[in-house]
C-alpha cells in the first residue's frame, strides 16, 4: 500500500502481509532521468517558448552560414517548424521511404536556415501557407467531424 502524507512529505511503503514498513523522504528519492527532462522542456516552453540552443551548435549553425532559429520571433519560429514538416510531408509521398522522408525532411530544415531569399522564402511563404492548410484543415475536421466518427469507431472496436 502506498501512502503520501501531504504535512510531511514523505512516501510510507508497507507491506500488507507483514507489519514491516519503513519511511522514505521524497528529498532522496530520484524521478527517473526523462521525468526530469520533460519537467525541464515543459517549464522552458511555458516560459514564453524560448529556444536554447548549445554553443556547439549555434557554432556549427554560424560556419556554415545558417540563420540560428533561437534569434528568430515565435512566428518565425512557428512558420519554419511548419515549413519543415511540409517538406518532410511532401517526401512522405514520394517513392524510396525512409530514406526519401529523411532526405526531404533535411532538405527542407536546410532551406529554412539558410540566409538568403530562399531561406526568407520557405519560413514566410512556405511556413504561412502550410500554418494556413493546417488551420483549414482542422477547421473541416471540426466541420465533418471526423476524428470524433474516428475515436467512436475505435472505441466501439475496443469494446
Amino acid at each position: 500500500m502506498l501512502m503520501r502524507s501531504a504535512t510531511s512529505s514523505v512516501l510510507l511503503v508497507a507491506s500488507i502481509s507483514g507489519c514491516a514498513g519503513f519511511v522514505v523522504p521524497l528529498s532522496m528519492r530520484r524521478p527517473p532521468a526523462y521525468a526530469v527532462a520533460h519537467r525541464a522542456a515543459v517549464a522552458s516552453m511555458s516560459e514564453g517558448r524560448d529556444l536554447a540552443l548549445s554553443s556547439a551548435v549555434t557554432d556549427v549553425l554560424a560556419s556554415v552560414d545558417l540563420v540560428d532559429p533561437s534569434k528568430l520571433s515565435m512566428e518565425e519560429q512557428d512558420q519554419s517548424a511548419a515549413a519543415a514538416a511540409a517538406a518532410t510531408a511532401v517526401a512522405l509521398l514520394l517513392p524510396g521511404g525512409i530514406i526519401t522522408t529523411l532526405l526531404g525532411a533535411v532538405g527542407g530544415a536546410y532551406a529554412v536556415l539558410r540566409k538568403d531569399d530562399i531561406g526568407t522564402q520557405a519560413r514566410t511563404l512556405v511556413g504561412k501557407n502550410a500554418l494556413d492548410l493546417v488551420d483549414k484543415a482542422k477547421e473541416f475536421d471540426r466541420e465533418q467531424k471526423i476524428t470524433e466518427g474516428i475515436k467512436a469507431k475505435v472505441d466501439d472496436l475496443l469494446k
